[in-house]
């Protein structure tokens, strides 16, 4: 049902990629293994360094990704949203609401609750209706 499968040659650069994503990983691993097995008391020198315990920090604390995103772009946009809190296009928004608003005062004074009524009104639509396709 489906069709044959075609394997494309290999990209020369998809092979270097490759290499160097295999590579790191390696080299991760042996940093790793010489850190906490091989040579445990240079985690202990580098604990005592500020330096370098200001970059554990760093990189623990996120990067700070969450105060440059935070300054980069929530307060910039905090700042112009209240700048502009009483523009035009607010205006505008806020008076078709308030129609919707006095409109719906108005019409609402129709309903009462009294089922007659509402039978009645629809009755009325109904007879204009047929009077219209009579006339017509």
């Amino acid at each position: 049902m489906l069709p044959a499968t075609v394997l494309k040659p290999a990209h020369p650069e998809e092979i270097i990629f490759q290499s160097i994503a295999i590579l790191t990983t390696l080299t991760g691993i042996m940093t790793g293994y010489m850190l906490y097995y091989l040579y445990p008391h240079t985690i202990r020198e580098w604990k005592q360094s500020e330096g370098l315990m200001a970059v554990r920090n760093f990189f623990f604390a996120g990067w700070r990704f969450d105060q440059l995103y935070d300054m980069l772009f929530v307060k910039p946009f905090v700042y112009i949203t209240q700048i502009s809190r009483n523009d035009v296009t607010d205006k505008i928004y806020s008076g078709i609401a308030e129609m919707h608003l006095q409109l719906n005062r108005f019409l609402s004074v129709s309903q009462n609750g009294s089922l007659r009524w509402y039978v009645a009104g629809v009755l009325i639509g109904i007879l204009f209706i047929i009077t219209l396709q009579i006339l017509r």
